[in-house]
């Protein structure tokens, strides 16, 4: 019996066939995605090697495991969450702005917290030279700009007072730093498994 009469009697075996040809050939998307990948790779490898020269023999590529992307991403949350109590913390504390109603200061801290998170993505994303040749100072753009903006379209904001708003603004720079260098110590030591 050969193979045209299997696919005859038993239409299963005739999909499968057909399932693992499809299996050993490469779709022409997957080509150009992979042909993509490559070159965006030889783009950061000359990039690399114009910053740091010739000698790349101490740079090394790390992979980060799903274990690693897991804490990576409780970092995130962790920092947002902080952001939120920081400035919740310094409208009460330092009284820089006033809203009409309760709700408007959700909308505005929210906006300060969520716009910032998306600029910085965007930095990462995009920018990354910009961030090597200013040695990451450039992040600090993502919290001003969070800043300006919510303050401008949120509505019933007012600004109580300019000095106590650029006081709130550097002491959250500040503040959230340092509690995040304390916990990315811990998280680097998860992740390279030194225990204290």
């Amino acid at each position: 019996m050969d193979e045209k009469d299997k696919n005859k009697i038993d239409p299963e075996i005739k999909e499968n066939n057909e399932e693992k040809k499809d299996e050993g050939q490469k779709k022409p998307e997957e080509i150009e995605d992979l042909a993509q990948i490559e070159e965006e790779i030889q783009n950061m490898i000359r990039e690399m090697e114009m910053y740091v020269g010739e000698n790349t023999s101490n740079v090394k590529i790390m992979t980060i495991t799903k274990e690693q992307k897991r804490v990576l991403l409780y970092y995130s949350i962790v920092e947002f969450v902080l952001s939120i109590v920081l400035l919740f913390s310094s409208i009460g504390y330092i009284k820089w702005v006033e809203c009409d109603k309760l709700y408007q200061y959700f909308i505005l801290i929210g906006g300060i917290v969520i716009f910032e998170f998306l600029i910085r993505y965007l930095i990462k994303k995009h920018f990354i030279r910009l961030m090597i040749m200013t040695f990451g100072a450039i992040i600090l753009v993502a919290p001003l700009i969070g800043f300006v903006i919510s303050l401008v379209f949120t509505p019933g904001v007012e600004i109580l007072n300019y000095n106590a708003l650029f006081l709130s603004f550097i002491l959250y720079l500040i503040i959230k730093k340092i509690i995040m260098v304390i916990i990315k110590g811990d998280l680097v030591n998860l992740l390279t498994g030194i225990k204290k």
